[in-house]
């Protein structure tokens, strides 16, 4: 795990220095901020560190390597096609490089929510807290939700020949729903739940 907080650090310096030189030499912004994208590598390489120097789950997170690798990786490719866009360099400017990108990363983080076991991996509901039946199934539904939805939208792109963000956003919103009531449900038909408010 060491190596793997090691490499993520290596990635996350490469974009802040690619920050640095954008900061020296400023580009045309179409998506964020480039200062945004290190710093959400570097919050998501604390966070991971927190949780591997906390309690340990019985399954160690094997999701780890997708946001530690995935996430950095993520953030140079967007700000690849910045720089690329502005020194007209055909292969990265166009922006469906980064976001299939995107695409690809939300549909291994949904793979790996399929096999979710802790609150780090995992969309903790007040109904799949009292159900360990209904975290796994509810998970296990949502990580491949979120693999379709990545499918769906990442077809969509490639029709349209650019990213557009109401086909992503409103099937997130429609998985979001979907997963809270389909977890309410499971809750609702397990025997051995937990009771909501007070003791069982």
């Amino acid at each position: 795990m060491k190596k793997m907080f090691k490499i993520s650090a290596v990635l996350i310096a490469i974009t802040a220095a690619i920050s640095g030189y954008m900061f020296l030499n400023p580009v045309p912004e179409s998506f964020m901020p480039h200062w945004i994208f290190p710093l959400i590598a570097f919050i998501c390489l604390l966070i991971l560190i927190g949780a591997e120097r906390g309690p340990k789950p019985k399954q160690r997170e094997r999701g780890f390597g997708v946001i530690l690798y995935g996430v950095p990786l993520l953030a140079i490719a967007f700000q690849l096609h910045y720089l690329a866009a502005a020194a007209d360099i055909a292969v990265m400017k166009s922006e469906l490089v980064p976001i299939l990108g995107l695409h690809i990363f939300l549909a291994a983080v949904g793979n790996y929510v399929t096999t979710s076991k802790s609150l780090l991996s995992g969309l903790p509901t007040p109904w799949n807290m009292r159900s360990e039946l209904s975290w796994r199934k509810s998970h296990r539904f949502a990580g491949f939700g979120l693999v379709f939805v990545a499918f769906i939208s990442a077809i969509a792109t490639v029709i349209e020949g650019r990213y557009n963000h109401n086909v992503l956003g409103s099937l997130m919103l429609a998985l979001g729903v979907i997963f809270v009531i389909y977890n309410w449900w499971v809750w609702r038909t397990d025997p051995a739940r937990g009771p909501l408010h007070g003791r069982r």
